[in-house]
């Protein structure tokens, strides 16, 4: 094979401005050969004859190679390399207008987009296991929890559910979180334990309970609001909707920077 100066073979090169590999072998095929019927160009180019006979038509659209007829032999011959800038001019010309189209067109291309965006998903809970089972089911996928809840608030079964599964299951699977609650919960061990950085936890306190009658957990997108208005029943409120998430972690960063430790 020719090389070039930096030792880039030259059917690299005219790939790289748009040919195909053989289209590119055959094309210097007939520059060194000069006019050939396609079973010689087949030969001399080391490709089988039906794959060189569509790539010489392929090249003569393309406007770099041209045919004539010697008797009965019908003959290929590669066009002057100046034929290749017209190409490159051609190819440019067909950029042109396919980014023109698309520009015009790509609004309605990111409309399909809006229109598959998921709906918010809405669901309620009731009663204590279905309300423990979706908190379980919060932490897979989470890469961080934000929470707001009165530890004194929390129904006494809800409480050691809290404390022996809930949590538990947290920091076994790695799972930071952030609580925010009023002074209360100092008198508990999540406050002891958010001072080991092995548990994973954050907690900040403010001068007022938030929530007193319920709680309020952040995950990626989701949120779930616990209700604990009747004192023999607990209900549980999943949001799940990236928008409304995003807002309710800004403002729950906002009172976490204004908490105090």
């Amino acid at each position: 094979m020719t090389f070039i100066n930096n030792g880039t073979l030259l059917w690299q090169v005219l790939t790289n401005i748009g040919l195909t590999e053989k289209e590119a072998k055959i094309y210097l095929t007939l520059l060194t050969t000069g006019a050939q019927p396609a079973s010689i160009v087949a030969k001399k180019a080391g490709l089988n004859r039906t794959t060189t006979y569509l790539n010489l038509e392929e090249l003569k659209n393309k406007g770099l190679v041209n045919t004539s007829n010697k008797g009965k032999l019908y003959l290929f011959q590669a066009n002057d390399p100046a034929c290749l800038e017209k190409f490159i001019e051609s190819e440019k010309q067909q950029i042109m207008k396919k980014e023109f189209l698309l520009q015009n067109n790509i609004p309605y291309i990111k409309r399909l987009i809006q229109n598959n965006t998921p709906k918010p998903k809405a669901e309620t809970h009731e009663g204590f296991k279905s309300v423990q089972s979706l908190l379980l089911e919060m932490l897979r996928p989470s890469t961080e929890i934000c929470c707001y809840f009165n530890f004194e608030t929390l129904p006494p079964n809800l409480r050691v559910f809290f404390e022996k599964d809930l949590f538990a299951k947290r920091l076994r699977l790695k799972i930071p979180i952030k609580i925010i609650s009023d002074a209360s919960i100092k008198t508990h061990k999540l406050y002891v334990q958010s001072q080991n950085p092995k548990f994973k936890s954050k907690i900040k306190i403010i001068d007022q309970s938030i929530m007193e009658e319920g709680s309020m957990f952040l995950t990626d997108n989701k949120t779930i609001m616990l209700n604990f208005n009747d004192e023999h029943n607990v209900y549980g409120n999943l949001i799940e909707n990236n928008s409304c998430s995003k807002i309710l972690h800004h403002n729950f960063q906002q009172i976490w920077n204004q908490a105090t430790d």
